[in-house]
């Protein structure tokens, strides 16, 4: 199977896509969660705000820039893609302060939490597909295969080995089987061993409260 391009990154809008599938199950069992219950979508959640806190910063820090650089003309397109960054921030931050209070037993009427949870699910799905519009045009028209990978490989060296080990479950969780074949082959088996028998199931129990 040869290399995909940008593997990664349309591994993680894969992933958001499937987070925002997760939120839906929340807001159709709304009236049947107890106060454990919220407490465990709060932990979810703030999971997923966190892997798209990362995704966001590697955009707006390294792979952005290196498009603007290259072609000036895409600038207005990425802009747009940063300001629905920061729109997103702030869903995520009173979708949190609900869960929270849901959590600590507050009343919350359902229809407030389900028409913010809904809309962003919405804006999260618009954006994924206006980014990765713009993305594909940039690499298509100004970029050759060997810098795209030479730029995923840059990037992936200078990530924290704990913001791997934490988005590693999320990013197998949608691959495919001859995708998580390709990616575990290179893997050191330490890596392996520690996703099978401690991240995955970690995940498995965290996900469980959203659908899995």
């Amino acid at each position: 199977m040869e290399r995909p391009l940008l593997f990664g990154y349309y591994l993680t809008h894969r992933a958001l896509r499937k987070d925002v599938e997760r939120l839906k199950f929340v807001t159709g069992r709304f009236a049947a969660y107890n106060q454990r219950d919220w407490m465990k979508v709060m932990q979810w959640f703030s999971y997923h705000a966190q892997m798209v806190h990362h995704h966001h910063e590697g955009e707006d820090t390294f792979f952005f820039p290196i498009i603007r650089q290259r072609a000036p003309g895409f600038a207005p397109e990425l802009q747009q893609m940063d300001d629905e960054h920061k729109a997103l921030d702030r869903f995520e931050e009173k979708l949190s302060m609900m869960l929270n209070s849901l959590g600590n037993s507050t009343q919350i009427a359902a229809a407030d939490f389900n028409n913010l949870a809904l809309a962003y699910g919405r804006l999260v799905i618009s954006h994924l597909d206006a980014e990765e519009n713009v993305v594909g045009r940039a690499i298509n028209q100004e970029f050759k295969r060997e810098e795209v990978i030479e730029a995923e490989d840059r990037y992936t060296r200078m990530m924290p080995p704990e913001r791997l080990r934490l988005s590693l479950p999320w990013l197998a969780d949608v691959m495919t089987k001859e995708e998580r074949n390709m990616f575990f082959s290179v893997l050191p088996f330490y890596v392996k061993w520690i996703y099978l028998w401690r991240l995955k199931p970690q995940f498995d129990r965290m996900v469980k409260c959203v659908g899995s």
